[in-house]
């Protein structure tokens, strides 16, 4: 893989709450500088971040962001709204709390009405629904959910926000709690989809080695993180010689 095959697998994220247009316009800026895929952020910066990147890289709006709670119709409206501000990809969270009571026709219903408004708004609109696994307390959660979102017809699923419990990936009967939960998280969800739909790992790896693996191993195609540059700069050129 090289360099910028890498670069183009990258999210680069920049969710939080207290964002300055300071560093939303440095982001941006990093995304074009090293070919990113896209940048990520709140719906509210989406028409700024398009005026810096232009047609250079892609802007992926989040909806429902980071709880889910929304309605459908709230959902359905943010997502257009952000298509309207420029974005062409959307990361939607999916309903936790309907989904842990078993409302899954809810859950479906929900995720069916954003991908058809994006895909009717803009057909090479890309979106990835978040399912929030450190909510998903068994293996048989995580394949329900999986095959929610392809039953979708989303692009990707993703395995968290980073806000559940401040972790990216689940413990108690699906993994061990000593071993890395991320890296099992994410193998586990390539096992249940295989190729039937993508991967967007968010926030696990830890430098660019794990990227590499979570890409090469788990059939990730996409990393949603916010220090990829700092990796870039630390690791040189050299380091892609034989990667």
């Amino acid at each position: 893989m090289t360099k910028q095959e890498f670069c183009r697998t990258i999210d680069h994220a920049i969710l939080w709450q207290n964002n300055s247009r300071e560093v939303v316009e440095k982001r941006c800026r990093e995304v074009v500088k090293y070919g990113f895929a896209c940048i990520c952020c709140n719906p509210c910066e989406v028409s700024f971040a398009r005026s810096i990147i232009g047609d250079a890289a892609g802007v992926c709006a989040v909806v429902g962001y980071p709880m889910g709670a929304n309605t459908t119709h709230t959902k359905v409206f943010e997502a257009l709204d952000a298509i309207d501000n420029g974005a062409d990809e959307i990361d939607v969270v999916m309903n936790i709390s309907r989904f842990k009571d078993g409302f899954y026709d809810y859950v479906l219903d929900e995720l069916k009405q954003v991908v058809n408004a994006c895909k009717a708004k803009l057909p090479g609109c890309i979106v990835k629904v978040i399912i929030e696994t450190p909510h998903l307390k068994a293996r048989e959660e995580l394949e329900k959910a999986c095959e929610l979102v392809i039953a979708s017809g989303a692009d990707y699923v993703k395995q968290a926000t980073g806000y559940a419990t401040g972790n990216f990936g689940y413990t108690d009967e699906i993994v061990n709690a000593d071993v890395n939960v991320g890296t099992d998280c994410v193998r586990a969800i390539h096992e249940i989809v295989k190729d039937r739909i993508k991967i967007k790992n968010a926030g696990c790896p830890r430098d660019l080695d794990e990227c590499l693996y979570y890409i090469k191993e788990l059939g990730v195609y996409r990393i949603g993180h916010n220090h990829i540059p700092e990796w870039l700069e630390a690791a040189g050129d050299s380091y892609w010689n034989d990667k």
